[in-house]
């Protein structure tokens, strides 16, 4: 529902001013860098043929296996067996707990585990550990460039982890869990090829592809619905605007004007960031007879390959804006004046200032 806004009595001298570092978090570096690649990317895709390459061997073992789940992420989970891997002759990690440890070894050795078991059940995790990792070298169908992955040597202390890769599933309906430690340089690969990928393959039905190669991506803390006549009030130097909108995080993203998605504030470095979700949401209906005031933080230009990226669910979206109270009335796709965000009541308020 469209608010209005209201002019207040309350000068400009006896509100606080917004401050963005009290009411907003500080993003980790990492999840904005691959906030619109490797975060939102789909391994299914890449590595579709591991199933047949182990539904023969689970079918000679008596062990079905079944809700196979991918989940990507940036945090690697303290567990009790991690061993380093190379993965694209980077030094990752392999990692397992021991519940899914102890339940491979149950299904395969067939029977329960005592201490006599434990040198058996070390060299089997090992077997399936190598062999998943062969797997995942001949099942690869990213990029044309092969993704070779191979056990090795190297000391543990020397691996940095970056991205993280989940592979869940139900072993005759227990639940095992499996975690790839990937290092810096592979996960930039596998964000450069999920980017390239997606462009090349958009999924985004529902979006109106501008046939400018420029999109303008605003951020509007809100959208008033104004009376005609109080335009001049509410441009006017001075004044003091209760926006009628709770301070909270929650923002509209615009693109060329026009509504296109939910947003969530938040800051990086000194500038802000949003991550966009419910994109190419409902439009509402706008009252007839009003003025649309939006009252914008932020601005970003987006080419046409890297707005596909950016219309991902949940992608991060660093703007060139720094983070500060300074916003600007938007009429018509026009900055017709420019403000200060201050404290009304709890509400988000502007103050606008000289141009």
């Amino acid at each position: 529902m469209y608010r209005s806004g209201r002019v207040v009595t309350e000068k400009k001298e006896d509100l606080e001013i917004w401050d963005p570092k009290v009411g907003l978090e500080e993003v980790d570096y990492n999840y904005v860098r691959f906030g619109h690649g490797f975060l939102l990317s789909d391994m299914k895709k890449w590595f579709s043929d591991i199933a047949s390459d182990w539904s023969p061997l689970f079918y000679s073992l008596e062990m079905e296996v079944n809700n196979v789940e991918v989940e990507v992420s940036l945090d690697f989970p303290d567990l009790d067996r991690i061993v380093p891997v190379e993965y694209d002759g980077e030094i990752g990690v392999i990692g397992s707990n021991v519940e899914t440890q102890k339940i491979l070894s149950q299904h395969i050795l067939k029977k329960e585990l005592t201490e006599e078991d434990e040198i058996s059940s070390d060299i089997l995790i090992e077997y399936l550990e190598r062999r998943l990792i062969s797997t995942l070298s001949k099942a690869w169908k990213g990029s044309v460039v092969s993704f070779p992955c191979s056990y090795t040597s190297q000391d543990l202390s020397e691996v940095e982890v970056v991205g993280v890769v989940k592979l869940s599933a139900l072993v005759n309906s227990k639940p095992i869990s499996v975690w790839f430690g990937l290092g810096p340089r592979v996960t930039e690969r596998l964000d450069r090829d999920w980017c390239h990928y997606i462009s090349e393959n958009p999924t985004i039905e529902d979006i109106e592809w501008e046939e400018d190669d420029v999109s303008s991506i605003s951020v509007d803390i809100v959208e008033l619905a104004v009376p005609p006549a109080l335009i001049i009030d509410y441009t006017k130097v001075g004044t003091v605007i209760d926006l009628e909108s709770k301070l909270s995080n929650k923002v509209i993203i615009k693109k060329n004007g026009h509504v296109w998605a939910d947003g969530e504030l938040s800051y990086l470095n000194g500038r802000f960031v949003v991550k966009i979700s419910n994109i190419s949401k409902p439009k509402e209906e706008f009252p007839k007879g009003s003025t649309k005031v939006t009252v914008e933080i932020a601005r970003v230009e987006l080419s046409r390959e890297s707005l596909i990226e950016y219309s991902q669910e949940n992608s991060y979206l660093l703007t060139n804006t720094s983070i500060g109270s300074t916003a600007y009335l938007v009429i018509s796709g026009e900055r017709v004046a420019k403000s200060e965000i201050v404290l009304v009541n709890g509400n988000f308020g502007i103050s606008i200032l000289p141009k």
